[in-house]
């Protein structure tokens, strides 16, 4: 078996690009509210709300086209804020 089609088998079972893309926001949270607090060193809140802010709107976009393959919708948005909130 070559890379190539290691590669497509791998990211065609949906739990390895769920949590591909779960680490992946996970990295973004990080890294804007520490780079956030980097730059502002005046809230911790706001690093959080910013990193999350982030890491929502990526892992929303992704995880709807990538691994769920749907359409962006805002009532489908609101659904998942619901649930990472």
């Amino acid at each position: 078996m070559n890379i190539s089609a290691l590669h497509s088998s791998v990211f065609k079972t949906k739990i390895i690009r769920y949590g591909f893309i779960g680490g992946f926001s996970t990295l973004i949270h990080i890294s804007v509210a520490f780079g956030y607090l980097h730059y502002n060193a005046d809230s911790v809140v706001w690093s959080n709300i910013l990193g999350f802010s982030s890491a929502f709107l990526f892992s929303y976009i992704m995880q709807s086209r990538f691994v769920f393959e749907h359409y962006l919708s805002i009532e489908k948005a609101m659904r998942y804020f619901s649930v990472q909130v």
